[in-house]
C-alpha cells in the first residue's frame, strides 16, 4: 500500500486508529504480509490498483488477482519477455 494510506483520515482520526490496529494485528500473522511504498520512491504502476497474490497447495499453483476501476484479471503465468 502507499504510505498515503497509513495518513488519510477517511472518517475521523478514531477510524484511522482503528484501521492502523487492525493492520498491526494482522501484520503480526505468520501468513500475512504488510509492504508500505513510501512516499520517497515516487510514483510505482501498482498505485491506482490492488493485486492478490493466491496460492493453491493442491494442486499447487499461484494465481495474482488483479483488479482495476473498471476491470479484473487472473494472471496465472509471468509475462513473456521479448527480444530486443
Amino acid at each position: 500500500m502507499g504510505e498515503a494510506a497509513l495518513h488519510r483520515q477517511v472518517g475521523g482520526r478514531g477510524v484511522l486508529r482503528d484501521q492502523l490496529q487492525h493492520l498491526r494485528t494482522m501484520a503480526a500473522r505468520p501468513n500475512i504480509t504488510v509492504q508500505v511504498l513510501p512516499f520517497d520512491v515516487g510514483e510505482h504502476v501498482a498505485l491506482g490498483s490492488s493485486w492478490t497474490l493466491l496460492h493453491l497447495d493442491e494442486p499447487s499453483a499461484t494465481f495474482v488477482y488483479t483488479e482495476a476501476l473498471t476491470s479484473g484479471d487472473y494472471l496465472d503465468k509471468p509475462p513473456t519477455r521479448t527480444a530486443t
